[in-house]
This record gives C-alpha cells, structure tokens and sequence, in this order.
C-alpha cells in the first residue's frame, strides 16, 4: 500500500534550510512530512516521486517568496496539485507568503494566505497555520528561526560566465551557460520575469558531451549509441521530457515556458514566425522545403527572432515545460515532418511525458536573469 502524508512542502533551495526547520517540527508534531531532500531516495525518481507525494499527501504547503514563483520545481509542483483534484484545490492547497512577492500566479493569490511578511504579526499567522494543521493549542511551538532577508547585490549564478568583451553582449547582454551555449538575453513584462535562452537548439555533439558524462541512454534517433555521421550540429531529437530535463540540470538551466519561448520568438510583436507575418521557405526547415530530414542549427540565419536565436521554427518540436493536460506537456515550433502551419508560434502540440520520445522533438534550455 502506498505511503500517504499529511503534508507535503513545496519549497525552492533559497528557502530549504527555514523549510527543513518546518519539517523537522512538524514531524515533532507527529505528522509526516514529505520534504523532497529526505523523502525522495538517493537515485530515485524525482518527478515520479513528487507526482505521487502530492496525490497521497492531505495538505500541501507552497512558500512564496519571489525566487520560488519562479522556480520550475514549484510551479511543477503546483500545477499537479491543482490539476490532480481541482475540486479539493482550497482544501488542500496552502499558499505561506514568506516574503514580499509580486507576481503570485492568480489560481494562488485567489486562496486565503498564511503571511508571513509582517515581523509584528507573523508568530501568530504561523500559530494559525499550525492550528489549521489540527495541532491543538497546548503543543503550539515557536515558529523555527526567521529567514535573515538578504542584502547586496545579486550575484551571478554558478557556472554562468558573463563575457566581457563580447559585441553580442553589449548590445543584448548575452551569456554562456556552464555547457558552453551562447545563449540571449530576452526582457521579460508584466508575467515574465528577464530570461537567458540558448541562441540554437541543443545539438548532437553537445547532448553526446551529456551522455559521456552522465551515463545516460541515447536519443531514440540514434543508432547504436551514435548520431547519425555529419549530424554533430544538428538538434538533438528523440529524447524525452525528462531527458531534455535531465540535460538542463546537468548545465544549470531549465526547459523553458511556453510564455517565455513565445516571447524570445517574436518578443512583444504580432507575428506568426520568429521573422514576420509570412511565410518564406528560406527561413526554415519545414515540409514545404522538402528536404525530410533535421538540418544543422546554422543553415537559416535568416530566420532568426529579432533577439537573434535561430531555429525557432521547423527543424524539430522543442519541449516546453508548459502541461497540454495531465501527463502530457507542450513542444513549440513544428519540424522538418510538418507543414508551415505546425512553425507557427502560437502554435503547439503535446506529448506524454512519462514515456514519450518522438523522433523530431529536441529542445533548448533558458536560465533566469540572476
């Protein structure tokens, strides 16, 4: 019979220590807590793990702090909650405001929040918290230590190197990942905070360089462990969800959201493609250029965004980490299978995410702007 809890946190690694604190007392308090650092076992699936710990856990209590909104893990985290049982959505989802946060997703900021921003009444909005957890009064502990609130200017993000001389970076501020990709800065708005994207999809060569390192297995499209011969610079394609996860983390980003690939495409303008409002068989490799097969990342400059990223449109899908519904999430910008509808970019399609590894989907990965 599968373990149930009676809570389960969701937190992001700013907050893990106050969160540990949280667990640790609430497990004092005889509940059990699924806290993702000490629950899930070393080498064991993560995202299976978190899908599972939600659906058996009572409660689930989402720390709000501005670097949480954006984290992908507790936007994971959340949208399972709230698709898994909509109906128990207000039963069972408890926002905790830690710190001062302006873009609270609206599904969230419509349930009654635990704040505890305030130092004047924050002891007691904890004490509510714990009552709503069914502890009685008498067993009503201090809340743990407070988050001491950070000072100073934000530092760069590990493995991030910043080049200095660049002509690209003085004018768009473009970055290196630790994986070696040039990627763009692009200006977030009202919804989107400021991102770096990968200028071109991940590569064969550079997924090979992953593979090596990480022992993973290789993409469906390769043969006998190895890309196709003369494929090095073509998108990488026939890797799952998690796959193209997994290539993330190993180079400290993460898959974009379908909102920030849509604005790193065609930015604030109303345009169908990365380039305008018409189709041109020269900027992309869609059906229409029958050439029926992937092509080097280099081979359409002249369908660039305006940002400058390339291949956007045709080519092969790219995951986004955005749900289609339940265990199916979106891929952007058609492949070399579809005609120029599919490049759009308004437009998607899905894939289950559990097992699926379509043979024209690839990916490119986004860090945020430390």
């Amino acid at each position: 019979m599968a373990k149930s809890y009676d809570i389960f946190l969701s937190y992001n690694s700013v907050q893990k220590d106050w969160a540990r604190a949280v667990a640790n007392q609430l497990r004092a308090l005889d509940l059990d807590v699924f806290f993702a650092e000490d629950t899930i076992p070393p080498g064991g699936p993560i995202v299976p793990s978190i899908e599972s710990g939600l659906k058996a856990s009572r409660r689930v209590l989402l720390i709000l702090t501005p670097s949480s909104v954006k984290s992908p893990w507790v936007k994971l985290e959340r949208v399972i909650t709230q698709t898994t049982d909509p109906g128990a959505l207000k039963r069972k989802l408890i926002p905790i405001l830690l710190e001062p946060t302006k873009r609270v997703p609206g599904s969230v900021s419509a349930l009654k929040m635990v704040n505890l921003t305030d130092p004047a009444t924050r002891n007691d909005e904890y004490a509510f918290l714990l009552r709503d957890l069914e502890i009685p009064d008498a067993k009503i502990p201090e809340p743990p230590p407070w988050p001491m609130p950070k000072r100073g200017k934000k530092k760069v993000a590990p493995g991030i190197i910043v080049p200095k001389t660049s002509s690209r970076a003085r004018r768009s501020g473009s970055t290196k990942g630790s994986d070696g990709k040039n990627m763009v800065f692009i200006r977030g708005d009202n919804n989107i905070a400021d991102f770096y994207i990968d200028e071109f999809p991940v590569t064969n060569e550079e997924y090979k360089k992953f593979l090596e390192k990480e022992k993973r297995r290789p993409p469906r499209s390769w043969k006998q462990g190895k890309f196709p011969a003369g494929k090095a610079n073509h998108p990488v394609a026939g890797v799952s969800f998690y796959e193209a996860k997994g290539y993330a983390a190993y180079a400290k980003k993460r898959l974009p959201t379908e909102e920030e690939w849509e604005k790193a495409a065609v930015g604030n303008h109303e345009w169908i493609y990365p380039w305008g409002k018409r189709f041109e068989t020269t900027k992309c490799n869609t059906n229409e250029s029958g050439i029926k097969e992937t092509t080097p990342v280099t081979q359409y400059p002249s369908g660039a965004s305006q940002s400058g990223i390339k291949d956007m449109s045709g080519n092969t899908w790219e995951w986004v980490d955005t749900w289609a519904r339940e265990g199916d999430k979106k891929v952007k910008g058609g492949s070399y299978k579809y005609d120029q509808d599919a490049a759009r970019v308004r437009n998607s399609e899905s894939h289950g995410i559990a097992s699926g590894r379509p043979y024209d989907v690839g990916f490119r990965c986004v860090i945020d702007k430390s």
